[in-house]
């Protein structure tokens, strides 16, 4: 029997908070202060995660 090595993607998500004066606007500042995601090195030998693709959704916060 061969062994192979198989490369699967998953997804991941980080929620940033920001003020902002519209969904619009709130997508972009999260997306330019955000950093990218990263995880121990325990599990970074299983799972790798890479740049932030897009900013999804933008929920307004009430207090």
């Amino acid at each position: 029997m061969k062994t192979y090595s198989v490369l699967l993607t998953v997804d991941a998500s980080i929620v940033v908070k920001v003020e902002a004066e519209s969904e619009e606007e709130a997508k972009e500042l999260a997306a330019d202060i955000a950093e990218v995601p990263s995880i121990c090195h325990h599990c970074s030998r299983n799972v790798q995660i890479g740049e932030i693709l897009e900013a999804v959704e933008a929920t307004e916060v009430t207090p």
